[in-house]
């Protein structure tokens, strides 16, 4: 951009925000918006938003091509409609980051209750709408294909778009997998996914059983071993948490606590002059415990 073609863009912008900020009614007037609107109050224009994180973004095609761009996947267990302002805010996010076309596709793993699963956000203020297409698979419509192999890849998450899963969804899934052209590697992953998937809704140990029957042993250990592993990890990384914020509630407790016997020992000292040394030394538990005791004599010899 030239210099006069800035210094002109600039003159420009810095006269119509002016106007806008002086007559905003006006634009809306010009939108066909009532113009009893009330009230109308200017707020910081500065963009501050936290760090967001997509599910997966695949590029699509040469970086310099006409058709390069990228598609932004979002899974949904379960559909949550106040989702929706944040993928649209990562979807522009992350088009102004790759300096691509940025696209939205959501897929919807389970049915379940839901009445809705949107492909679409619309909102109005003011009488001005805005409405967000984007596109949706629901993963249950496509329930036979998988059923029938077409997709083996997609086995474990059979057991999520069956209404009413059995153990037998989990042996079709076992069957599909087996019975695929898939790399054996690949086989041993999907049959862990499986198994991770499916002990959601059923016992471990029944698990292990419907994968001895049905499997190669060999392969059963290692997928099982796997799983294990995770799930122990899992349960570790709970633990460690967990007993992170009870020792973080404990010392927060503790402080509050010290802090507390501290004023109230500085109000009666200033009120009773000095306290007694027994008083003064004693910790808070034992001193509780003392007074606990001594109303039970009182109560004892009354």
């Amino acid at each position: 951009m030239s210099k006069e073609n800035f210094e002109t863009q600039n003159v420009v912008d810095i006269t119509v925000k002016a106007l806008m900020r002086r007559s905003p009614r006006t634009i809306f007037r010009l939108a066909g918006v009532l113009t009893d609107l009330s009230p109308i109050l200017l707020e910081d224009t500065s963009i501050s938003i936290p760090e967001l994180h997509a599910d997966q973004v695949f590029m699509i095609g040469e970086a310099d091509s006409d058709d390069a761009g990228a598609v932004y996947l979002e899974y949904q267990l379960h559909p949550k409609s106040e989702n929706l302002p944040s993928w649209l805010t990562k979807c522009g996010a992350l088009e102004y980051q790759l300096k691509r076309k940025v696209v939205l596709l959501v897929l919807y793993l389970v049915r379940g209750e839901h009445a809705s699963f949107p492909s679409s956000y619309v909102k109005t203020v003011a009488g001005i709408k805005n409405t967000y297409q984007f596109q949706s698979v629901r993963l249950w419509e496509h329930i036979s294909e998988i059923e029938n192999g077409d997709y083996p890849e997609l086995a474990p998450l059979l057991v999520l778009c069956t209404k009413s899963p059995t153990l037998d969804t989990i042996r079709r899934e076992i069957e599909i997998v087996s019975d695929s052209k898939l790399d054996v590697h690949y086989q041993k992953d999907l049959l862990s996914m499986i198994l991770s998937i499916a002990s959601r809704e059923f016992p471990r140990e029944l698990m292990k059983s419907l994968f001895k029957k049905e499997i190669d042993m060999g392969l059963y250990d290692t997928v099982y071993d796997d799983w294990i592993r995770d799930a122990e990890k899992r349960a570790e990384d709970r633990g460690e948490a967990i007993g992170e914020a009870i020792g973080e509630a404990k010392g927060e407790a503790k402080g509050e606590a010290k802090g507390v016997r501290k004023s109230c020992l500085k109000v009666l000292s200033i009120q009773f002059g000095d306290l007694p040394e027994e008083l003064r030394f004693q910790r808070p538990g034992r001193l509780q415990r003392h007074e606990n005791n001594a109303e039970l004599n009182r109560r004892r010899f009354q």
